[in-house]
């Protein structure tokens, strides 16, 4: 079958992203994928903003000039604090930093209706596979040792499949899912991905599994918009699932997201207003180039936190924000992500697509309370996927429309 042009681009990018997730173990310099994808796309976005400035859809114009203003905070907190020595790890955190914008961003200015859904086409077969496969390893998991497991809570056994860690299997559930859901409303996927969400056993899975259900109904009453009760609903649903994650990573004094939350808070009051700058707080890349900023808080005395073992060093996304560009970065950061959400309240997905779409918003929203999920490859999958689909069902989103 003949494949358009268009379309190569746009599915190598997707392909080597799913492909990093997968093999990163094995193709060490897969890590880098995502870096060299967003470098790649950087130009796409830049472009097509300032070329279409006038007449693309208002949110993803909002997403950039906001994105720009919080870079230009990153730098000048940077240069003024100088708290980062190393050039590179400043260079490589904004990279790091700055995919999950750039990246969908891009993909919106090189995507149409056409090779959209071509990718899509191409796409579906290998999500059905996945989900299928999950499902079945999933199910012999709990009985039989396969090495798809990692601990087991009341009688069952957390699973993850292939990926090695149960966040990153769920967000590429989703991902699968979308894209199965995408032509088609099929209740039977959304089962399935419901089990093997519940079987990893982590509380925003859990939570999304109630909450999916819920958003399905809501939406299928022919709405259009979410009323403030639906939220509050939303609310109780985080609260009374996720108890396990609220009692150990937010009331637990010694939890390294709470000592990271108020340590965040701790250096964007001492470098206010601006925040510490790039690579020197809460970020991947501040963990691995070690930040002054942990030697001169004891963190090098902590565990999971010391230099040679920085595991729950990056275990946070909005501290980072919050420590790096301070109060005004982390609005500008909300304000990014509530844009995002009208992106796809106003799109012309269908109504049951839709109500997934969100539901995969809410799931990311609550993860990343507790886990750098912004900065996961997988995490930028999914908003490559979204934005796909949304440019499958509108040919040219414009600002009134």
């Amino acid at each position: 079958m003949k494949i358009y042009k268009s379309t190569v681009f746009p599915l190598i990018v997707i392909l080597s992203l799913i492909s990093a997730v997968f093999l990163v173990d094995y193709v060490p310099i897969l890590q880098y994928a995502d870096e060299l994808v967003t470098i790649l796309l950087l130009p796409y976005m830049v472009l097509g903003t300032i070329k279409r400035c006038t007449y693309i859809d208002k949110c993803i114009r909002n997403i950039f000039f906001l994105f720009v203003l919080i870079g230009l905070i990153g730098i000048a907190s940077t240069v003024l604090n100088k708290v980062q020595p190393d050039k590179f790890a400043v260079c490589l955190d904004m990279l790091t930093l700055s995919k999950i914008i750039i990246c969908p961003v891009g993909m919106y200015f090189l995507l149409n209706e056409h090779n959209s859904e071509e990718i899509i086409r191409i796409l579906t077969p290998m999500a059905k596979f996945f989900l299928w496969s999950g499902l079945a390893c999933a199910v012999i998991s709990q009985f039989i040792n396969i090495g798809m497991t990692e601990y087991e809570r009341n009688g069952i056994k957390s699973f993850y499949f292939i990926v090695g860690f149960q966040h990153l299997f769920s967000i590429l559930v989703l991902c699968a899912l979308l894209i199965i859901l995408s032509k088609k409303y099929d209740l039977r996927y959304i089962l399935i991905a419901i089990v093997q969400m519940i079987l990893t056993l982590k509380g925003p899975s859990i939570i999304w599994s109630v909450s999916i259900l819920f958003i399905l109904y809501y939406f299928k009453r022919d709405r259009e918009k979410i009323d403030k009760w639906v939220y509050v609903v939303l609310l109780l649903f985080c609260i009374i699932f996720g108890q396990f994650q609220i009692q150990n990573y937010f009331l637990n004094d010694t939890a390294p997201r709470l000592v990271l939350f108020n340590y965040g808070l701790k250096t964007a009051l001492a470098y206010f207003p601006l925040g510490s700058g790039f690579a020197t707080y809460g970020s991947p890349v501040a963990a691995s180039y070690y930040s002054p900023l942990y030697q001169l808080y004891g963190f090098n005395n902590k565990y999971g936190m010391s230099k040679t073992d920085t595991s729950f060093l990056n275990d946070n996304y909005w501290p980072t924000i919050i420590g790096q560009f301070g109060f005004l970065g982390l609005i500008i950061a909300l304000i990014i992500f509530v844009n995002f959400f009208y992106f796809v309240m106003k799109s012309n997905l269908r109504k049951e697509l839709k109500a997934v779409t969100i539901s995969c918003l809410l799931f990311i929203a609550i993860h990343s309370l507790g886990s750098s999920i912004f900065t996961t490859n997988a995490t930028l999958i999914l908003f490559i996927i979204m934005v796909v689909i949304i440019k499958m069902y509108d040919t040219e989103v414009e600002e009134g429309r």
